[in-house]
């Protein structure tokens, strides 16, 4: 009972540091992304977000290999194998430096013909959109090597020097953006240069975290051939879903550029910033969370790793109602405040997109639960073709004459198909209860909901459109949204924790 109740305070913690985390990097961010502007000019900060894009374009190949590193690493530590542990860590270190020289020349080969023959660079910058380009590649090709390291951090649930660190790059980002200004020649190249020199400061900073505080991790040869094929055979299934991801996406943008031009593209890119902040801190939660249901699959706790599923699930969906019901209702004047000029379709497509966020969050904890088995390959085949007929869907509802929000609607219907196979495929994998979760998660999520939005949308629909009504919603909105979640989304047992918490504030 003391190592749950431990496990649940070293949750509880983690998740604010990474709270504070998001929220400080992402006010920093904002801020330096500002400041970058100015200092290099408009011509200057395109090239580099497009050499940057460039690269990125191979980016997904890292993230499955992450995923993969993170999850052996993991389950090595919940199983207390010390030294497939340490095998482990030093097959991640000789697989991302292969990786890291494989990007590099897809990028200076594949990258470089693009550079030279597709992109647009302004007149007598060519020459520096090389260089640049140059420095960004190594930049990139170093940033992989410290993933391994990142991944130990997370694995063991050091979410405060996570923490730490994302936020220490985030203020050196900051500092090269006003030397910038005092730059007065090659400004682009000087700024690629010095943030190649934080890439490689954050690596030392990375490895000597884990070289002085892990001792049980040193530097060996592997020569472990059945751990490398498992460990490339899951990043394999794993690329396979982030390139299904990757199509659905991208294929969803091209048709809406085919169909009804660059308009329909920018309201699309607009809702995707919005769903993409408010997905960073409901991700936040389960990334607190995720290191803890491996762990437990790995000591064979399976009734543990199923209450942690799904609370993981059910908490997450609370904190998305939270952010998510005052931008649906009052999505108008929120674009109007922020944008000026609103393109058209965008509050819909909000609107739509968050239902599909809502059923991707109740979900990702599943996937965490298959994920710690290892075994991916039938999970990646049915979800990731489920998920690619998004496209071919989208496609034959448009040609017939449909707007451009049936695209989302069709994603939305698709990604309760998708839910559904992810459920059946848990309950045969890890043994997941299916009742249960449809009891604990899915019907209670569904009564906070309903119950939380009633109020709010009636005083949406009595209040003329205005800032007044704005902030009645937001405020009702939220206390509605709390009440709502203590009553019919806790269990008893989760409620009395609650009550005793604050007991314990207001005694102090």
């Amino acid at each position: 009972m003391e190592d749950i109740q431990s496990n649940n305070s070293r949750i509880a913690k983690n998740t604010i540091y990474l709270y504070i985390r998001t929220g400080i990097t992402m006010i920093v961010a904002l801020y330096t992304s500002r400041v970058v502007l100015n200092a290099l000019g408009v011509e200057d900060f395109g090239i580099w977000g497009v050499l940057g894009g460039i690269v990125a374009m191979f980016g997904f190949i890292n993230q499955s290999l992450s995923s993969s590193i993170f999850r052996y690493l993991t389950y090595s530590i919940g199983t207390g194998d010390v030294d497939r542990l340490n095998r482990t860590y030093n097959a991640s270190i000789i697989v991302h430096i292969g990786l890291a020289f494989v990007i590099f020349l897809l990028c200076e080969t594949i990258g470089q013909w693009f550079l030279a023959e597709k992109l647009v660079v302004p007149d007598g910058k060519r020459e520096m959109a090389n260089v640049v380009f140059h420095i960004v590649v190594f930049n990139s090709a170093i940033s992989l090597l410290s993933v391994p390291f990142n991944s130990v951090i997370i694995a063991y649930e050091r979410m405060n020097v996570y923490a730490y660190l994302a936020i220490m790059d985030t203020f050196f980002k900051l500092i090269i953006a006003a030397v910038v200004y005092y730059v007065h020649e090659n400004k682009l190249v000087w700024y690629a240069v010095m943030m190649l020199a934080i890439t490689i400061l954050m690596l030392l900073f990375y490895y000597t975290y884990v070289r002085v505080n892990f001792r049980n991790l040193h530097l060996q040869r592997v020569r472990d051939s059945q751990l490398f094929r498992s460990l490339l055979g899951f990043s394999g299934w794993s690329l396979f879903g982030n390139l299904a991801y990757v199509g659905y996406t991208q294929g969803l943008n091209m048709l809406l550029n085919v169909f009804f031009g660059p308009v329909v593209n920018a309201a699309r890119s607009i809702s995707l910033q919005i769903e993409q902040t408010v997905r960073t801190f409901v991700v936040n939660f389960q990334t607190a969370i995720n290191p803890q249901i491996i762990k437990n699959y790995a000591q064979e706790d399976f009734e543990q790793m199923h209450l942690l599923m799904f609370r993981s699930s059910k908490f997450s969906v609370f904190l998305l109602f939270l952010f998510a019901l005052p931008i649906m209702l009052e999505t108008d004047i929120i674009l109007s405040l922020w944008l000026g000029q609103v393109p058209q379709h965008t509050s819909s497509f909000v609107r739509i997109m968050f239902l599909v966020i809502a059923l991707e969050t109740m979900s990702n904890s599943i996937m965490t639960g298959v994920v710690a088995t290892g075994n991916i390959k039938k999970y990646q085949i049915i979800v990731g073709l489920i998920l690619l007929s998004i496209v071919p869907v989208s496609y034959i509802v448009l040609y017939f004459g449909a707007p451009a929000e049936s695209v989302f609607i069709v994603y939305l219907v698709v990604e309760i198909f998708a839910v559904a196979a992810r459920l059946f495929i848990a309950h045969n994998l890890v043994f997941l209860p299916l009742g249960r979760f449809l009891s604990d998660v899915a019907f209670r999520s569904l009564a906070v909901v309903v119950s939380g939005a009633v109020l709010p949308f009636i005083v949406h629909l009595l209040l003329p459109e205005g800032i007044i009504r704005f902030i009645a919603v937001g405020f009702l909105g939220l206390l509605t949204s709390v009440s709502s979640i203590y009553l019919l989304g806790l269990d008893s047992l989760e409620r009395n924790v609650v009550i005793e918490k604050i007991h314990q504030k207001f005694s102090r």
